[in-house]
């Protein structure tokens, strides 16, 4: 629990409620001017979103990264990102009072929604700044995180990691082993480290090198895949649920639209819901920068 407030409130945004303050005040009646000032007082607002400020810094874990907030909040100076900041933040901080985690991930959409923009309807719209939120503000190293988790090819003939590794070495050809898993799309033989049926990128992985554009590409399946779970659960009631170890699939073995085939296909989403609390809190970060 923190012990107070540990930031100072942004000094360039205080002037600008200052003005619009004395802005009020000059075209209100004189009998007016004491209402103006007590309900309109920049300082009330101050305090409040101060403290929401705060519950949302504490709630961050990594303490580098509150660090990198604090330095953002003191130093904002656009309204209009500050506002859309406090918006999504606002949300954001309503997720540790929900129960369900279906509900809890409907909320972190919203919030996503909140930073884009405050008043978009269309639902494609939506969609699109949804992907962008992430695919923009994301660090390679968490892009690939999410694409290993995302595990929507069916693969025989597995190299295991330690094989191909050992191969590449000695300059031998690596023993394929006859068992099917489910990798992710970008999956390649010779170009990937496979341990226990999972993709390791940090140990091989060819998309380091592949250039965003790729990676982006990648990353659009997943996205798009959790968007179109938020529809389901907001537009036609379809609620789901984590599984035994809080993956975000409906069961072990989910089925999603692949927008690129044109066809239903089978998906194995292992990626945990808090993962995706640590997604968002990077992608605001640099977003509002």
């Amino acid at each position: 629990m923190s012990t107070g407030i540990t930031f100072k409130y942004p000094e360039k945004i205080r002037l600008k409620k200052q003005e619009e303050l004395e802005k009020r005040l000059k075209k209100a009646h004189k009998s007016n001017k004491n209402f103006v000032i007590n309900h309109f007082n920049p300082l009330n607002d101050i305090k409040y979103e101060m403290n929401r400020i705060q519950k949302f810094l504490d709630s961050i874990k990594n303490q580098s990264l509150k660090n990198e907030f604090i330095v953002l909040i003191e130093t904002f100076e656009d309204s209009e990102i500050y506002e859309r900041f406090l918006s999504s933040i606002f949300i954001y901080n309503r997720i540790n009072n929900l129960l369900e985690d279906s509900d809890k991930f409907i909320y972190l959409c919203i919030a996503v929604e909140a930073a884009m923009h405050l008043n978009v309807k269309h639902n494609e719209k939506k969609n699109k700044l949804f992907r962008a939120f992430f695919k923009n503000n994301l660090s390679d190293e968490s892009k690939l995180k999410m694409i290993s988790s995302f595990r929507n090819k069916k693969v025989k003939n597995i190299i295991k990691g330690p094989d191909l590794i050992n191969s590449q070495y000695f300059g031998t050809k690596p023993k394929k082993n006859r068992y099917e898993a489910h990798l992710p799309s970008c999956y390649k033989q010779k170009q990937c480290f496979v341990y226990g049926g999972r993709c390791y990128p940090d140990n091989l992985c060819y998309l380091k090198n592949a250039g965003h554009h790729r990676l982006n590409e990648q990353l659009d399946h997943i996205l798009n895949y959790l968007y179109v779970k938020r529809g389901r659960f907001v537009h036609n009631g379809v609620p789901f649920e984590l599984g035994s170890h809080r993956y975000i699939s409906c069961q072990l073995l989910d089925t999603y639209y692949d927008y690129v085939k044109k066809e239903n296909a089978e998906v194995l989403f292992t990626l945990y819901l808090e993962d995706l609390f640590i997604f968002y809190e990077e992608a605001l970060l640099n977003h509002c920068k």
